[in-house]
């Protein structure tokens, strides 16, 4: 059976959670296994605390993998060209899709962004005869967004309107960003009818400022967004944005790779059409809008939440509590690995990913398994070779880490639960790690401490000496030359001269006494 693997930085958030579910329906119809990847976006300028998620990347080998379907319009967001050029480098061995961003030599799946911000316009101006537009882009080196800029512009020459210089935003796709730009555009006093918002986050920041702040002005300006994300129908007013055909697209994504069985190098564009969903934020009257209304996959949370009872550093009982979790939530196919060293933030270009792990859970068919030293198996492969799991299965990996180290894996089952808790479960886990780890290195430094001070032997106290020879007696009322006592009691070593009073009576010169140095 085959096995494909959907690479992201993340599978929470609106626009994340959507491409996930997608993939995981869409696969449901091929015989074939699929494993999600979530290690961060591609970009070691990022902060220090998610650059070493990435290493989870380097698991994904031509033999373990029979495809790939990336999702590089968030994942290589804020990446560099030679970053993206690496990253499609490390897997040019395997069948991929890039999914949203243009990829060279690469087969392509996006849909039509400069086309559907020209359609928005053309809308704004035939349905309401705005005139005075404004656009918020997002990173100016992201495609998507160079696209949707470009389509604004076209849009704007279509209609025989000149844009406006200081009317293009430079946003950063976060709803921060959104609420930023339109409290200038307020303040300013800004001659501007409509915003357009380069992806929907921007767009709903923008109109949760004007609700919570600026309630006066609800529905002066026109506002659109652009995605089509679940919670763009719950604002006031519900958002009208260009919906992408996310479902389309990955549908088409998944039946590249298993029914027309790309090859890798293969290059080829596939543009799928875009959708203008009309809301009443443009200005339209206001109207309930089709929705989904499959609801979301959420865990059933029972009143005393066994998630909050996780509070302890030691493993093998986090594993139990852990397993009392997971039966309340009836989930299944939870499995820890950790590498046989955690991974330091400070990764070089040349790193190279930690060969072996140790399994040291498994939750399966509702059996707990603690493996107290481990099944060594090859990091890459995620599981040892013994563990079967029922076909087809949908996992989803995620890197152990606390701030700049990774410590392994955890291996959870894609079709259970919800993507908010299982990140929450990752989060427990790992700083369950770190305090345990912490611990082993106070106890094995107090270990350190204590074999050094055996070593450190003192003298203290009054010891008895003999009045004329000198011999010092011992605890157990033994005397001793007094060099050998100390030998035996101290770090001290002696090597023997005389003095001079010994000298002159011993051998009848008295020696001179040493010369001071100038």
């Amino acid at each position: 059976m085959k096995t494909i693997c959907y690479i992201t930085n993340q599978i929470t958030g609106n626009f994340h959670q959507m491409n996930y579910r997608n993939v995981i329906e869409n696969t449901k119809s091929y015989p074939c296994n699929v494993i999600v990847y979530e290690g961060g976006i591609v970009n070691r300028s990022l902060s220090k605390d998610r650059i070493n998620q990435q290493i989870l990347f380097d698991f994904i080998q031509p033999d373990n993998m029979d495809g790939i379907i990336l999702s590089s319009g968030s994942m290589l967001l804020f990446s560099s060209q030679i970053a993206r050029e690496n990253f499609m480098k490390k897997h040019e061995s395997t069948p991929l899709i890039s999914l949203y961003t243009v990829m060279a030599n690469t087969v392509n799946v996006r849909t039509d962004n400069e086309m559907a911000i020209t359609r928005v316009i053309s809308h704004l101006r035939e349905e309401h005869g705005l005139t005075r537009f404004a656009f918020v882009n997002g990173p100016a080196d992201n495609q998507d967004c160079k696209a949707r800029k470009k389509g604004f512009i076209k849009g704007l020459k279509l209609h025989g309107i000149p844009p406006e210089e200081g009317f293009i935003f430079e946003g950063d796709l976060r709803s921060k960003s959104g609420k930023d730009i339109i409290s200038r555009i307020i303040h300013e006093n800004m001659d501007i009818e409509a915003v357009l918002f380069a992806n929907d986050e921007m767009a709903i920041g923008a109109l949760e400022y004007i609700s919570n702040d600026h309630p006066h002005l609800v529905g002066k300006y026109a506002i659109t967004g652009f995605d089509n994300v679940n919670n763009g129908a719950l604002t006031n007013p519900q958002l009208t944005t260009v919906g992408q055909p996310l479902k389309a697209m990955i549908h088409k994504s998944v039946d590249l790779l298993l029914k027309q069985e790309i090859t890798p190098g293969d290059s080829a564009n596939h543009v799928i059409p875009s959708e203008l969903v009309i809301r009443s934020s443009c200005g339209c009257d206001h109207r309930e809008t089709k929705r989904d209304n499959k609801p979301l996959r959420k865990l059933e949370t029972p009143i005393n939440r066994p998630m909050d009872n996780i509070r302890t550093f030691d493993l093998e009982d986090l594993f139990h509590q852990l397993t009392v979790l997971l039966r309340e939530y009836q989930l299944d196919n939870c499995f820890i690995s950790f590498f046989e060293k955690p991974v330091s933030f400070e990764i070089p270009d040349d790193f190279v990913m930690p060969e072996k792990s140790n399994l040291k859970y498994s939750f399966c068919k509702n059996i707990e398994k603690i493996f107290e030293d481990g099944i060594t198996f090859p990091s890459r492969e995620l599981l040892p070779r013994d563990i079967k799991l029922e076909e087809p299965y949908a996992l989803v990996a995620k890197p152990l880490f606390f701030y700049n180290e990774v410590f392994g894996t955890l291996l959870h089952d894609a079709q259970q639960g919800d993507e908010e808790e299982w990140e929450n479960i990752r989060s427990i886990i790992s700083n369950a790690v770190k305090g345990h780890n912490l611990i082993d290195e106070k106890n094995q430094l107090v270990n350190d401490l204590n074999e050094a001070l055996q070593q450190v032997k003192q003298l203290k106290g009054l010891l008895p000496i003999c009045a004329k020879c000198k011999n010092i007696r011992d605890d157990k009322g033994y005397w001793s030359r007094i060099e050998h006592y100390i030998s035996e009691n101290s770090e001290a070593a002696f090597t023997h001269s005389i003095c001079p009073d010994c000298a002159e009576e011993l051998y009848g010169y008295k020696q001179e006494p040493p010369k001071e140095e100038k």
